[in-house]
């Protein structure tokens, strides 16, 4: 959840294999449908030496039906698998255009991910349920750890399973696991990367 003020993320993501049970639970427990299943097309962009993430930070650029959005993100901190980061969006009029200016103030893509989302809001968390080429996951933002952890246990979603980690480290872990020599993660080499 983003505290407008600080600009500020927690969020744990978790790996789920039956996103239909997830969403009878959310139906279940009244939460609000805030976005309807999206197609998102994601890219990281980094310096040629990866001085971003050399702070622990980066630039994304997403596509997510007509609206175009820029966000730079910096982990803050990482504890008890949750993840604390500053974020900081706008929304920008052309994808393409917003890519051309990046690249020729020398940010490079590094990396491209495609997924499905859906995003209802219960209580205090915002649930976000994704669809990847590589698997079914679910993020929970919150205002603090115990909160999320309440709707996490809502879900029937084992607590033990959460992550701190970006698409980008999620995808590097099972590339290596599956010999996957591929820099992104996009549907197009889906029959390979599903197995």
């Amino acid at each position: 959840m983003k505290d407008s003020e600080k600009n500020q993320e927690i969020e744990a993501k978790f790996p789920v294999k039956d996103l239909r049970k997830i969403q009878e639970l959310l139906e279940f427990h009244q939460a609000e449908l805030l976005m309807d299943k999206s197609y998102e097309h994601n890219i990281l962009l980094d310096t040629p030496t990866n001085e971003l993430l050399e702070e622990n930070a980066r630039l994304r650029l997403r596509k997510e039906g007509s609206e175009s959005i820029l966000t730079y993100k910096r982990t803050r901190k990482n504890e008890n698998n949750i993840a604390y980061r500053e974020e900081i969006e706008t929304r920008v009029d052309h994808f393409e255009n917003t890519r051309l200016i990046l690249n020729r103030l020398g940010f490079l893509t590094f990396f491209e991910y495609e997924k499905y989302r859906s995003t209802y809001r219960l209580g205090a968390t915002t649930i976000m349920l994704d669809e990847t080429p590589i698997g079914f996951y679910l993020e929970i933002e919150g205002p603090d750890e115990e909160t999320i952890h309440r709707t996490a246990s809502l879900l029937e979603i084992d607590w033990n399973q959460r992550t701190d980690k970006s698409y980008l480290q999620v995808f590097q872990e099972w590339a290596a696991e599956n010999g996957y020599p591929g820099r992104d993660m996009l549907f197009s080499s889906a029959p390979f990367l599903r197995g």
